[in-house]
């Protein structure tokens, strides 16, 4: 994984990757968010293109910052990408919040291996069944 830097993007660079590897047979409308113009988006870059991305989004309320729309493109999924940018958005996040996630629940084991842990909290969409995870509390 040499040449990897990870950036601020625009939240119009996160969409194309968004949709192939998390809803492939959806709209690019429906993989859009309500609240993307106020989130900071992340991009991974391996050689100049974009493979991995999230979207955050800060409470400062409660001191809390949900990540969303976390995806690598599909051939790429695997290969400590994504693992990468997770491991950025920790390190830069949770001095100041607690982090937390609508966790895919074929995907819990991936998010346990950052320190996140599952609550009670559970919900459909689609057919696919979520868990929200978080980080423990500072």
């Amino acid at each position: 994984m040499d040449s990897i830097r990870i950036s601020p993007i625009q939240a119009e660079l996160t969409y194309d990757i968004r949709q192939r590897a998390m809803w492939p047979n959806e709209s690019l409308d429906f993989i859009k968010l309500e609240h993307d113009s106020i989130g900071q988006h992340w991009g991974l870059f391996c050689k100049d293109e974009l493979v991995s991305v999230v979207s955050t989004f800060d409470n400062t309320s409660n001191n809390t910052c949900q990540f969303r729309k976390f995806a690598t493109l599909p051939h790429l999924q695997g290969q400590g990408y994504g693992s990468r940018l997770l491991q950025f958005i920790i390190q830069k996040k949770t001095p100041q919040y607690q982090l937390w996630c609508n966790a895919r629940k074929d995907k819990i084991i991936f998010y346990k291996r950052f320190g996140l842990f599952s609550t009670e909290k559970t919900f459909s969409k689609k057919g696919i069944q979520y868990l929200i995870m978080k980080t423990k509390t500072n």
